[in-house]
């Protein structure tokens, strides 16, 4: 039987973190009778499946947190020109490709892929189109993030396939007009294709819900669209009711000083410990250590560390953004939060303390996780897409 050729565009990596959602996609669309080329940049990963190679163009890692929009859009164009050259030049590689972590915005070379009657397939991960809104509030965020929400609808248009994680998500991320072309379940599964599976041997409850401390966490990108201003704000407000919290950050990003300045105005700064960017590795270890995990995001398919925190019996707090609400029922396997306002956090986390039933809906998002985003749920879910995507 003739082998699968698919490529995987990625835009170029902006930091290291990012390389291990590549590894775990490239693991899912690379079979034993699959050959994958990985097109992107920065990507160095420390093994691969047999039947994947890798180009990475020459863009430079954006080492400030204070890119400014002119500087984006300069190397948004550069990329486009790169990755549209690597593009024709294996072009005999793929028949297929998948389309990851801002690749849709690459207009260019997917419009050349799709002129060459490749199937193109979008993976949806997030939208720039509604994050760009908060980091840049101003005229000339604005137009970029018209810009963007064009390419969005361009690549959508060209698309054979949009891959989303749940139903849900169809009429958040503008995606209704193109319906026929969305998979959002799988089988019996009411799940479709994520970008990464949980090691549920890794992430595991190694310290027991009553052995932890008083700790509430957040990890993620100290950014705007991800709401950590919010959770900063109303940690003054928790403290007051519950004196004995303490509160553990990990993640970089462009609001860490911000951020310890309105916690020092307000004498809350020795409650929060900073940790910084941490080896993914390390997480398991960080979420046994929290009794709590806050993902109070604006706009998100799934915070990968909200499931990691459910296999890892760390009781999730996460606004209802993206599939979150698909995978957290309120009160059973975590706790919806209606708005990422500051009031809005601290009423819930004084309100979700007191509940006796912690222990029970521990172990109950613990069991969602192994039952949906298991290794194998992933794998089997991913076979079943890559097979439809090529037929």
């Amino acid at each position: 039987m003739k082998n699968k050729k698919i490529g995987l565009m990625v835009f170029p990596l902006r930091s290291p973190e990012w390389q291990y959602f590549v590894d775990q996609i490239l693991s899912f669309i690379t079979t034993e009778d699959t050959e994958t080329i990985v097109m992107t940049g920065n990507y160095f990963p420390k093994s691969l499946p047999k039947n994947a190679t890798v180009f990475n163009i020459n863009v430079p890692q954006v080492l400030s947190n204070h890119e400014s929009v002119f500087s984006k859009l300069l190397r948004f164009s550069r990329t486009q020109y790169y990755m549209s050259s690597l593009v024709i030049k294996k072009r005999n590689y793929f028949d297929a490709i998948v389309l990851h972590l801002g690749a849709p915005y690459l207009t260019l070379p997917v419009l050349l892929s799709y002129l060459m009657r490749k199937k193109i397939v979008v993976v949806i991960v997030g939208s720039d189109s509604q994050s760009l809104k908060l980091m840049y509030p101003g005229i000339s965020g604005t137009i970029y993030c018209r810009i963007v929400r064009c390419l969005e609808v361009m690549t959508y248009s060209m698309a054979k396939n949009i891959i989303v994680t749940s139903g849900s998500m169809i009429s958040p991320f503008g995606l209704q007009r193109y319906k026929h072309k969305v998979i959002s379940s799988v089988g019996n599964s009411p799940f479709g294709g994520t970008n990464a599976f949980i090691d549920t041997d890794k992430f595991n409850i190694t310290v027991d819900w009553k052995e932890r401390e008083d700790i509430i966490g957040f990890i993620g990108r100290l950014s705007t669209e991800k709401g950590i201003t919010e959770l900063v704000e109303a940690i003054p407000q928790i403290v007051k009711v519950k004196n004995n919290a303490r509160f553990l950050i990990v993640g970089r990003g462009p609001l860490l000083g911000d951020l310890k300045r309105k916690l020092n105005a307000a004498g809350c700064l020795d409650k929060v410990t900073f940790m910084g960017a941490v080896p993914h590795e390390n997480i398991p270890q960080i979420l046994n250590k929290m009794k709590f995990l806050i993902v109070p995001s604006y706009t998100e398919v799934v915070a990968a560390t909200a499931l990691e925190a459910m296999a890892s019996g760390t009781v999730c707090l996460a606004t209802a953004v993206g599939a979150t609400q698909d995978i957290i029922a309120e009160g059973q396997t975590g706790f919806i939060l209606s708005n990422n306002k500051p009031e809005t956090i601290t009423r819930k986390i004084v309100e979700v303390w007191g509940n006796p039933e912690l222990v029970k809906i521990q172990l109950n998002a613990r069991k969602f996780i192994e039952d949906n985003f298991s290794q194998q749920q992933v794998l089997n879910r991913w076979n079943i897409i890559m097979n439809k995507v090529m037929k």
